[in-house]
């Protein structure tokens, strides 16, 4: 008290006399006196925090204490709130120009995919509805090239898409994916009132998904992909915690070992403290281990499904129940959870049909969609709310973020669309069945290699390659790298993965093919091949894992600093 008493005197000496006939009050040892002492002090604190608000921020600072004060009125947040909501609904219907008591039907990714040239009809009346930055009409938000420019950016783009798929309906996908995009590539996601084109598929795009993942309620936003879901996730839990409870804890939130790395870069750059729970033998986290591991500054549990190390599917349901019974949301991250697992019957429940489960993000894949999108879903808007930021002090005028990067392409977001609805539900189940088959017979062909065992069957397209009687799995990679084919090389346990890609469904067996002979050529010249194997080997076995991080960084530096000629 006497701290903060100082400092009073310090800033506002006109206060001092108050302030100090109220100390030697104190010093009366009558209860009257003491409670009249006690009355001088708060008084005079509070003028104080008032002529500094007032010295700080103005007359601007001075209506935030009123308002703050009104909020701590019982319920006086739940009637501001109730305003707000019903002045926003209004906004946003007019901005959508529905008409009163208009109650728009639930979207939903169609039974059957609609015909291509229906959906780019579509797609081009849309953007006649947007703002003309081609005829010079629109100020801001899009620099339109020259048509030179412009059809060398549409080259660039198709030459770097995916190119080439082995069903004949990928192929006409991706030729749907590259008309949306180039008819909206200069759009931006960030103004909708200059592209209310972009907000119906943005806002359709979340529906589909949203229905796909069993929250046909749930809202959300696209984003960029997994980097960017992951930053906006934990954002999203940090904020709703500093609102609801303190601004000056630094929370936690609790996750597999094998959780995504880019949580860890989030958690660092938000500071949240990431509780890595380690796996058991087999390479799986159990749910009690999580719970076990959170406390009371733990805002959220994160898991995976599938994590993308192993391909394994964390115990979603278990982890959801024990985490509800201690009001401790769960958070879904799923790479394939769209285009692969929500196909599926025989995949375990992972969505928002589980109890417990507040967010999921989740990613299309560019191994069997195309790299469109990601997306981060909630369960409901109180807690979506958390993921957005708005600035109100800007000169500019008002700003708001629905994710991290504000200006969005238009083209990723229309081909999502796009795409979704060209292909249809039937199309989503026949690609899903046939990664799962694919996935399956790759795995039983593997196993039957000398020396070569696939310990994990997991639901996914993702699964471990392992070795034993001494086979060094490096170096048969290190041959494969030769032949065209590329394989993520694992740390623990020393081995390689598999991530099914469109492409090597059509060709199973020349990749088995290619495997056996590479597991050959290994055995033949006893291990040693010319390639990295030697040294990926002693990173994997490094234990001093700060001084490998430290490697990484520089690695990539001197990549960046020496680009190839």
């Amino acid at each position: 008290m006497s701290d903060l008493l100082d400092s009073i005197l310090l800033a506002h000496p006109t206060l001092g006399a108050a302030v100090e006939a109220a100390i030697e009050v104190l010093h009366s040892k009558t209860a009257h006196t003491t409670l009249r002492a006690a009355e001088h002090v708060v008084v005079a604190v509070f003028a104080a925090s008032v002529a500094r608000m007032y010295m700080e921020d103005g007359t601007q600072g001075l209506a935030n204490l009123v308002v703050q004060g009104f909020r701590s009125i019982p319920g006086f947040n739940k009637v501001l709130t109730w305003v707000l909501s019903r002045e926003a609904a209004t906004s946003a219907a007019q901005l959508q120009k529905k008409k009163e008591g208009e109650v728009k039907e639930a979207v939903m990714v169609p039974k059957k995919g609609m015909d291509r040239e229906e959906v780019l009809r579509m797609l081009r009346e849309s953007k006649e509805r947007d703002s003309h930055d081609e005829k010079g009409r629109l100020f801001g938000y899009v620099y339109t090239q020259n048509d030179e420019a412009f059809e060398a950016t549409k080259q660039a783009f198709r030459l770097f898409h995916e190119q080439y798929t082995p069903f004949p309906p990928h192929a006409v996908v991706r030729g749907v994916a590259d008309d949306a995009y180039a008819i909206f590539q200069h759009a931006n996601a960030l103004n909708p009132q200059a592209f209310p084109s972009l907000l119906k598929f943005e806002t359709e795009t979340i529906a589909m998904f949203a229905h796909m993942l069993h929250g046909p309620g749930a809202v959300g936003s696209l984003t960029t992909g997994i980097h960017e879901n992951a930053v906006l996730v934990v954002k999203t839990y940090r904020d709703r915690a500093r609102a609801t409870r303190s601004p000056w804890v630094t929370y936690n939130m609790v996750a597999p070992a094998s959780i995504h790395p880019t949580y860890a870069a989030a958690a660092a750059a938000l500071n949240v403290e990431l509780i890595r729970v380690p796996l058991g033998d087999n390479l799986a986290v159990q749910a009690q281990d999580l719970i076990a591991a959170t406390n009371s500054n733990t805002i959220a549990i994160l898991a995976s499904c599938p994590e993308q190390a192993y391909g394994l599917m964390d115990p979603i349901e278990d982890i959801a129940q024990l985490a509800q019974a201690r009001g401790i949301p769960v958070h879904v991250d799923t790479i394939y959870g769209i285009t692969i697992l929500s196909q599926l019957e025989q995949v375990p429940r992972f969505d928002f049909a589980v109890p417990g489960v507040q967010s999921i993000s989740v990613c299309m894949p560019s191994q069997w969609w195309f790299r469109l999108v990601g997306g981060v879903f909630f369960r409901d808007q109180g807690l979506r709310k958390h993921s957005i930021y708005a600035y109100s002090k800007w000169p500019g005028g008002l700003f708001a973020s629905l994710t991290l990067t504000g200006t969005r392409a238009g083209g990723p977001i229309a081909a999502a669309w796009a795409v979704l609805k060209f292909q249809g539900q039937e199309n989503l189940q026949t690609t899903a069945s046939r990664a799962y088959a694919a996935s399956q017979y790759l795995q039983k062909r593997l196993n039957e290699i000398p020396g070569v065992v696939v310990p994990l069957n997991p639901h996914t397209v993702i699964f471990v390659i392992c070795a034993e009687n001494g086979l060094d799995l490096f170096a048969v990679a290190d041959v494969l790298d030769t032949r065209g084919y590329r394989l993520a090389r694992l740390q623990v346990p020393m081995g390689l993965r598999v991530e099914l890609s469109a492409a090597l469904v059509g060709f199973p067996d020349e990749f088995l093919q290619a495997f056996e002979k590479a597991v050959e050529q290994v055995r033949l010249q006893g291990g040693t091949i010319a390639g990295p194997a030697t040294l990926q080997r002693m990173l994997a076995q490094q234990q001093d894992r700060a001084r490998l991080a430290s490697f990484i960084v520089e690695t990539v530096c001197a990549d960046v600093a020496s680009p190839p000629q």
